[in-house]
């Protein structure tokens, strides 16, 4: 049954606290990278520091994608709703082409550094081998692509159907794994094929999806109307997460779960269907959070995203290729000053694109002298 709508008018409003959860990602996972180049996650710390820090930190990943997700519902499918399907498509093109860009930054960088081969650098661009703290960025340029198909795909199955086309790959996957005796970077990356990429890009679309679901809700609210439906699948999605979530529990024990929540080899990286549970619950409380915040506290209302919220592919494909190219003079820290240094790392990226945007901005009104200029308010001539 096709849910397409019709003429659906295409608002600029923004929800503000998707952009703040946005932001909160970016900020954990440059935090996250900088810790481990000055080698804080391996120093000694007293017990349960290092894993309290990281229960938080494994958050930003699968926040990404639903944030992603979330995005994708609230600006593309709303624009393909209201029929700007070629503009959608060039957009997509654009930030898939956009994001492989920083991708590739990120893997010329530590080129540059010399961490990185220059011979491998073509296997590392065709995802053959990996590039250190790049492949969310992969993912996203994949991602793109992949909404090319998924965005007409929602608008006849809803978002909740893209879900369960995207859940359908898990035992696709399984099935070709037992079939395939060979474990390949590449197959891993793309296909979750094998072992050593989790999440891959294909396992990965369902937290998008998820984000789409859970978009709905926000799109319908910026609107001013939330049909119940809308709500419904939201909410059944949240409380079937939350169930699987004890149902991990009771499987593995809380101490295990947590264990494989942190250490990403176990969950993450074997693309094991809890972390994708974890994963979409942690981003919920990040947006959770963030909406509390700024819709029902208003700390945050009608104040500028800042660069993490708003010019997110910069921030974290700039933030990571300059930590790259920085790690040949990082030296490993004791906890404590791995802590300030990476927080000290965070706010410097922040800093320097708010910065670069205000040198622009100031470089754009200086060529545009009129656009100073107060409009005349003199009364019309008749």
């Amino acid at each position: 049954m096709e849910t397409r709508a019709t003429a659906v008018p295409v608002t600029r409003a923004r929800a503000e606290y998707v952009d703040r959860a946005r932001g909160a990602a970016i900020a954990l996972v440059l935090f996250s990278h900088a810790m481990h180049m000055l080698g804080g996650w391996a120093a000694p710390a007293p017990d349960g520091l290092w894993d309290a820090l990281l229960v938080v930190v494994r958050a930003g990943t699968p926040t990404f994608l639903v944030i992603f997700g979330v995005a994708v519902e609230l600006v593309h499918v709303r624009r393909w709703q209201a029929g700007e399907k070629v503009q959608v498509r060039r957009a997509l093109l654009k930030r898939a082409l956009q994001c492989y860009g920083g991708y590739a930054l990120v893997a010329l960088a530590g080129v540059l550094a010399g961490g990185l081969a220059w011979s491998d650098l073509l296997r590392r661009l065709t995802l053959r081998q990996a590039v250190p703290f790049g492949a969310i960025l992969a993912f996203y340029a994949f991602a793109c692509l992949a909404c090319l198909v998924l965005i007409p795909l929602r608008n006849r199955i809803g978002p909740l159907g893209v879900l369960l086309v995207c859940l359908s790959w898990w035992p696709i996957a399984e099935l070709i794994d037992s079939m395939i005796d060979r474990n390949s970077r590449f197959l891993s990356t793309v296909f979750g094929i094998g072992f050593g990429a989790g999440p891959s890009m294909f396992h990965g679309l369902a937290l998008v999806a998820a984000g789409m679901v859970i978009g709905q809700v926000v799109s319908a609210k910026l609107r001013g109307e939330v049909p119940r439906r809308v709500v419904l699948e939201a909410g059944g999605l949240i409380v079937a997460a939350l169930v699987a979530a004890v149902v991990l529990v009771a499987q593995r024990g809380v101490g295990e779960t947590i264990a494989g929540w942190i250490d990403i080899s176990v969950l993450r990286q074997t693309n094991h269907w809890g972390y994708f549970v974890l994963g979409f619950l942690a981003a919920m409380t990040v947006l959770g959070l963030c909406y509390v915040v700024v819709e029902k506290w208003g700390i945050t209302r009608g104040r500028p995203p800042g660069p993490f919220g708003s010019s997110s592919l910069l921030a974290f494909a700039g933030g990571n290729a300059a930590l790259v190219l920085l790690h040949p003079l990082l030296t490993t820290l004791d906890p404590v000053s791995a802590v300030i240094a990476s927080v000290v790392f965070v706010v410097a990226v922040w800093a320097a694109i708010t910065a670069g945007r205000t040198v622009r901005a100031r470089r754009d009104r200086a060529r545009a002298p009129d656009a100073r200029r107060p409009a005349d308010r003199s009364p019309a001539v008749p």
